[in-house]
């Protein structure tokens, strides 16, 4: 596994560099399965500044102005190496401050992981909020998006069903996936991957223009599907 320090923001992303925002609600796990998958193991409190665990792994989380959390991680996804860079908010407020620096860093990332955990029905409600102000900061196009169930390992405590996760995404046309941050696996890998999947869609349809006949107009309007897995 290789790291990379955050680099400066640039307009138009090198091809094999993937940038990923991943949001969700207190509780739903996001920073958990941040860290499990760039350090491809799990502690059960990695956020306590001091104990041995953090300092152990300090030096690979990137702490921007804002104490925002910025990873880069080099991934090989359909025999490509690529580089993804993850930026974690941590949780989801609806405060003017939290507003301000979602929109400070949403510009920059291409696609967005959208979390929540099985064992919180207001993580699960508090999804549509989040994704309706990503669509308003980019004028409601098309935007990559995976939906992700977290503590998948906490069955026993579910109260938002398989079935209700599955609908949510069709309804948003997006990959669905669930994971279990304890246990780093293909089940953590698998969101992270399809991101980057997501994007390399986004950035294909961008190029390739669909354009309809409409009387004397012609409108061209960008692709941007994706599917349930």
């Amino acid at each position: 596994m290789k790291l990379l320090t955050r680099t400066k923001k640039q307009v138009t992303n090198p091809p094999n560099i993937y940038k990923t925002m991943i949001l969700g609600t207190a509780g739903s796990g996001v920073t958990t399965l941040t860290r499990t998958f760039i350090w491809e193991c799990y502690y059960d409190d990695p956020t306590i500044e001091g104990s041995p665990v953090y300092n152990h792994f300090s030096h690979l989380v990137n702490h921007t102005d804002h104490q925002v959390d910025s990873y880069r991680k080099r991934i090989s996804i359909d025999n490509e190496q690529v580089i993804l860079e993850v930026l974690d908010l941590g949780s989801y407020t609806h405060d003017e401050a939290g507003s301000a620096l979602r929109k400070l860093y949403m510009k920059d990332s291409e696609g967005f992981m959208l979390v929540y955990s099985i064992t919180s029905r207001e993580s699960f409600r508090g999804l549509d909020a989040i994704r309706s102000e990503i669509l308003d900061d980019r004028n409601r196009s098309a935007v990559p998006f995976v939906l992700v169930a977290s503590k998948s390992d906490l069955e026993e405590q579910r109260v938002v069903s398989h079935q209700e996760g599955e609908e949510l995404a069709l309804s948003w046309e997006c990959p669905y996936l669930t994971t279990n941050a304890t246990i780093y696996d293909d089940a953590i890998q698998g969101p992270f991957e399809q991101m980057v999947r997501e994007i390399r869609k986004s950035r294909e349809g961008a190029k390739t223009p669909r354009v309809e006949e409409r009387g004397d107009r012609r409108k061209t309007r960008s692709l941007g599907d994706c599917m349930i897995l």
